[in-house]
């Protein structure tokens, strides 16, 4: 890049920037430093001829690309997301970014205008899941604005997120030994044996998706997570580097895995619909999921036969019209409501409640960063902040006899 030059004069101090053009050599004259290098990064950017037809179109600002424009083609741009991520990247800009933030030019964008887009999220309710996602996906294309010299300085910068770590606690349905068998007992015969993968290893649905027949190991005991299936329906990697993994089996899942792989390629999916083919997230939910936690929340008491309030379709059950009851919480039935991801937080707290180590539980569950595991499962050790506390306490104890000896 082109370094401005700085002259002091007796009256006024002026910059300049000196480059070639058309086989000779030009001086541009600048009152300030800052316009002096703004030039100088158009120059380094676009060239000496569109340089200047930006310096003397009377309004340099707006002459640049369109906000939404460039986070098109910022989007468009990105090497490593799949085609589906970036279709998805595109649907978050049109369904929270435009609602909120008028178009326009590029140059003009500044912090208040990000900030009002993050507290519009959050007045709406927005999780930090949901947050974290949508800034993401925009957010470091205008970082790169700024560094091509389109902003001169990253309005992203210093914007925070909020964060609600309670909230996502709270969210967080954890089933006890008790409540898991109930639920598997009321799933459907076909898919026990990935509901039972679920909570006895953890991975991903999309992971499960993605299993094939050929990642199971018998000799080993072991399963590879190789691929996953995206919200698009697309086959790709898993989430992360450390995603990609190979997970110890307990002879429960083994059992259940075990009819599944008998005669059949290693390429055929592992789990599937009942009439073969890849299983489908929203179908599980709606037809197998939702209709199961249904049955396991309600004892043979309290299952009117007429109501279809646990069925596919609840909204059609003409004993209640739409006011679903709760769980009757009697003795053997279901005491929580959880979701299908759940049985990834299931197997997390299991292996901290038994004590496996924070870095293996990582490991295991795939996390790039032992701090996502940290973050995310640390409301579940009391147990090892109480023997912490309890280790300092003993070695107070024995440094006393010491002082006192």
């Amino acid at each position: 890049m082109i370094t401005p030059t700085k002259y002091e004069g007796k009256r006024v101090t002026s910059w300049y920037v000196k480059f070639r053009i058309n086989g000779g050599t030009t001086t541009e004259k600048f009152e300030t430093e800052k316009e002096a290098w703004h030039f100088s990064r158009l120059l380094d950017l676009l060239g000496p001829t569109e340089a200047l037809e930006r310096l003397y179109d009377g309004d340099q600002v707006d002459a640049g690309p369109r906000l939404y424009e460039y986070i098109a083609q910022g989007i468009e741009d990105l090497t490593q997301p799949s085609r589906a991520t970036k279709k998805r990247y595109h649907r978050i800009v049109e369904l929270h970014w435009k609602p909120i933030l008028p178009d326009k030019p590029m140059a003009r964008l500044t912090r208040s205008d990000l900030a009002a887009v993050v507290n519009a999220w959050a007045a709406d309710g927005a999780s930090d899941k949901s947050l974290r996602n949508w800034w993401g996906a925009v957010v470091p294309i205008i970082h790169q604005a700024a560094h091509e010299g389109l902003i001169e300085r990253d309005p992203a910068k210093g914007v925070k997120l909020p964060r609600n770590t309670e909230h996502e606690t709270e969210e967080m349905v954890i089933l006890d030994e008790r409540d898991a068998h109930i639920l598997v007992d009321a799933i459907a015969p076909h898919y026990r044996p990935l509901v039972v993968t679920l909570i006895d290893t953890g991975i991903r649905w999309g992971e499960a998706a993605g299993m094939q027949v050929g990642d199971i190991n018998f000799k080993q005991g072991t399963m590879r997570v190789l691929r996953a299936v995206k919200e698009s329906g697309e086959i790709g990697p898993p989430k992360t580097r450390r995603s990609r993994r190979t997970i110890y089996l307990n002879d429960a899942v083994l059992d259940q895995l075990r009819p599944l792989c008998e005669g059949r390629r290693k390429t055929d999916w592992l789990f599937t619909a009942p009439r073969g083919g890849q299983i489908r997230h929203r179908t599980f939910w709606s037809d197998i999921w939702r209709p199961a936690v249904w049955r396991a929340q309600h004892c043979a008491d309290h299952l009117d036969p007429a109501c279809k309030c646990g069925t596919a379709h609840p909204e059609r059950c003409a004993v209640h019209v739409g006011d679903i009851p709760e769980p009757c919480g009697c003795e053997g039935t279901l005491s929580v409501s959880p979701r299908i991801h759940d049985m990834r937080h299931t197997h997390a707290s299991a292996l901290l409640g038994k004590g496996v180590p924070v870095h293996i539980v990582r490991d295991r569950l795939g996390h790039e960063s032992i701090q996502t595991t940290v973050d995310r499962y640390g409301h579940l050790l009391p147990d090892a902040q109480k023997l912490a506390a309890e280790v300092g306490s003993m070695t107070a104890i024995q440094s006393r006899r010491e002082l006192e000896g």
